[in-house]
């Protein structure tokens, strides 16, 4: 009688284990899918954030065209209007400047990254950065319309 109150216990004791390692693998799991969510989240949410400045931001910009040099950035005419010689300096501007552009855009270089391309029909107008292979990231695409009237295409990507 002894020894079966004995094994009883250890039957016990090893259900009792097994669902607690099932619960710790369970919340270990899901935690890891809400982070990781959360992370896609921000980073689309940043992505976002870049391309509405972008869009809907006149921006300060001084200089002639097309060595303009931004204060505050903003590519935008009158909505959807998007002024083309801002498009070139922000090329130029990104080429030679690309710390002070991530400054305006509050983004920190150490950190997080960033690849801004405009095309008009086919052709790349602008295309400031470039994206990595194998890191995790978000793209926004918009689309606005050229002072000539042409449809443009802005993508935004942001890891």
């Amino acid at each position: 009688m002894k020894g079966q109150l004995v094994f009883e216990f250890v039957i016990a004791a090893m259900f009792f284990l097994a669902m607690i390692m099932y619960t710790i693998n369970y919340l270990n799991n899901t935690v890891f899918l809400y982070s990781s969510d959360y992370y896609a989240n921000t980073l689309e949410s940043k992505a976002w954030q870049v391309s509405e400045i972008l869009m809907r931001n006149r921006g300060v910009w001084s200089g002639d065209p097309p060595n303009m040099v931004p204060s505050v950035i903003g590519l935008a005419g009158d909505w959807p209007v998007i002024n083309e010689s801002k498009i070139l300096s922000l090329n130029q501007f990104c080429v030679n400047y690309r710390s002070d552009l991530m400054n305006l855009l509050d983004i920190d270089p150490e950190l997080h990254g960033i690849r801004i391309e405009i095309n008009e029909s086919g052709s790349i107008l602008a295309a400031c950065g470039s994206l990595p292979e194998g890191i995790q990231n978000a793209e926004v695409t918009r689309f606005g319309v050229s002072e000539s009237g042409k449809l443009l295409r802005v993508r935004v990507w942001y890891w």
